[in-house]
C-alpha cells in the first residue's frame, strides 16, 4: 500500500568569482544525495515518510591560512500525517530532523559582499547544521478560495548565521559566519 519515489541527486559546481567584488575564493563543490519519499493512504489518513543521505565535499582552489577542505555526510528524515477532516478541510502534522552542509561562502568568505553591503568572513571549521522541527497545518478551501494556518517550532544545533561584529571594514559592517544553538518558532497565515 506504500507508494513513492527514490532517487539520486548529483551536483558538481566549479565556482569562481572574478573582479574586485570577488569575496569568496574559487572552489569546487561535489554533492551526492540519495533519497526516498513514501506515502500510504488509510481511509481519511495519509502517512508520509522520507529519508535523505547527502555527502558533500568543498575544495577551495586558493589555500589561505586556516582554510581547509570541507567534507561531511548529512542525514535528514521526516514523518508526517495528513487527515482529511471534510472534503475541503485537512489537518497535517510533520516531524523532521535535518542536516545542512555549510556553503562555500559560509566557510571561505573574506571580503566585501557589496550586494548586501557588508564585509564577510567565513569560518572553515563550520560543520553540519542540524534541526528538529514540528509543524502543524490547517488548510481550508471552498469555491476557489483557500485558507492556510500553520505553526512551527524548530530547535537547531550549530545554526549557521552571519553575526554582526560591530566593526567596520572599508566602511562596511563586518559579519562573521558562526554556529550557535537556536530555537525558531512562528505562525503563518495564507
Amino acid at each position: 500500500g506504500w507508494r513513492g519515489v527514490f532517487g539520486l541527486q548529483w551536483r558538481d559546481v566549479d565556482f569562481q568569482a572574478l573582479g574586485e567584488e570577488a569575496f569568496v575564493p574559487p572552489s569546487r563543490t561535489g554533492n551526492l544525495g540519495l533519497f526516498v519519499v513514501e506515502e500510504r493512504r488509510i481511509g481519511a489518513l495519509t502517512l508520509e515518510g522520507g529519508l535523505r543521505v547527502e555527502r558533500q565535499r568543498i575544495e577551495p582552489r586558493e589555500v589561505r591560512a586556516a582554510t581547509g577542505e570541507y567534507s561531511g555526510t548529512a542525514l535528514s528524515a521526516s514523518a508526517g500525517a495528513l487527515w482529511t477532516l471534510a472534503p475541503a478541510a485537512t489537518l497535517a502534522v510533520n516531524l523532521t530532523a535535518t542536516g545542512r552542509h555549510p556553503t562555500a561562502t559560509e566557510l571561505y568568505a573574506a571580503g566585501p559582499h557589496l550586494a548586501v553591503q557588508r564585509f564577510e568572513f567565513g569560518d572553515a571549521t563550520l560543520g553540519i547544521e542540524r534541526a528538529r522541527t514540528i509543524d502543524l497545518n490547517l488548510r481550508l478551501g471552498r469555491d476557489g478560495w483557500r485558507l492556510g494556518l500553520a505553526a512551527f517550532l524548530s530547535d537547531y544545533t550549530d545554526f549557521i548565521y552571519p553575526r554582526l561584529t560591530g566593526a567596520l571594514e572599508e566602511d562596511l559592517p563586518v559579519v562573521r559566519f558562526e554556529a550557535t544553538d537556536a530555537r525558531l518558532h512562528g505562525v503563518e497565515l495564507e
